[in-house]
């Protein structure tokens, strides 16, 4: 009888519970001012990536990544252009609980 090993994706960049709690407070009080209305969570070996939509068909209005490859462990990026970085997580976030403004 041969035991056949299953290889595990152990080695992925993840976030962890406590950074996902963080994102989801905010996720949450951008979803009831009606701001935000999906999100998509991606892991990889070299990075994870927090995905936020204003519609599930359109692409994503805030990506939050995670790496432990660069001296800079979470980036906020929005439009493929990089708002912040940071080593901190709530550094990060900070930048997301700053009001939308609109021009009346």
């Amino acid at each position: 009888m041969r035991i056949l090993k299953l290889k595990r994706k152990n080695n992925l960049v993840r976030f962890d519970k406590k950074e996902i709690n963080n994102i989801m407070l905010i996720y949450s009080k951008k979803i009831s001012l009606g701001e935000w209305k999906d999100y998509s969570i991606l892991f990889r070996e070299k990075y994870a990536q927090f995905n936020v939509y204003k519609s599930s068909y359109q692409e994503p209005i805030f990506i939050i990544f995670k790496s432990y490859i660069s001296s800079i462990r979470f980036s906020l990026k929005k439009n493929n252009f990089t708002i912040k970085k940071s080593n901190i997580l709530g550094e990060i976030l900070k930048e997301l609980e700053k009001p939308k403004l609109k021009i009346i």
